[in-house]
């Protein structure tokens, strides 16, 4: 994307100084453009292109971007960028280092299953213990709706029916986070 084609604006976004800089811009603004833009004036100054990280919320938005590199770079130069959507250039990162073993949220689901399965379960009352893809689920939710309370405290809030199983509960996540740790296993 030459630099002429943006208006004033957006070519002032493409040559800002290196560092830190925020650029805030509302739909058809032309920010597709613009990011195009600081890109090729990157590649132009003097930064190799395995030194520009391209995240985007959209693969498609990637590959567009990348696209319109293309016109004007070789592709051999396009494809040292490290482009994609969070979630995708975190994950090529994390399966690129070989102390770490990807697994899919179902294959950890059947290994916590099999761990909560030996454990038994004496009803005190009526109320019966979560099933085991239940407790995944909520041990999930747990983890990413608290920051400082304690799994105990924040099932009593939830369901304190269930605090007769917690002691359970939490040696079963024990035991599975000790064998992911054992295999160097995260979630994909």
């Amino acid at each position: 994307m030459p630099l002429s084609t943006l208006n004033a604006q957006q070519k002032e976004a493409s040559e800002a100084p290196c560092g830190h800089n925020l650029i805030i811009a509302s739909a058809g603004t032309g920010k597709t453009s613009t990011i195009v833009g600081r890109i090729s004036h990157l590649l132009q100054n003097g930064i190799t292109p395995n030194e520009i990280l391209l995240l985007t919320f959209t693969n498609k938005a990637a590959q567009e971007m990348l696209a319109r590199l293309a016109m004007k770079f070789d592709s051999k130069i396009i494809q040292q960028i490290e482009a994609g959507t969070f979630h995708a250039v975190a994950y090529r990162y994390l399966k690129s280092k070989e102390s770490v073993i990807l697994k899919q949220p179902k294959e950890l689901k059947v290994l916590f299953k099999s761990l909560y399965d030996k454990r038994i379960f004496l009803n005190a009352s009526c109320v019966s213990p979560y099933g085991a893809n239940y407790l995944y689920d909520l041990f999930s939710l747990y983890f990413n709706a608290t920051i400082n309370e304690d799994f105990k405290s924040w099932l009593e809030r939830k369901n304190s029916e269930q605090l007769q199983y917690v002691e359970i509960y939490l040696d079963v996540w024990e035991e599975f986070k000790a064998l992911k740790n054992e295999y160097h296993s995260l979630k994909a």
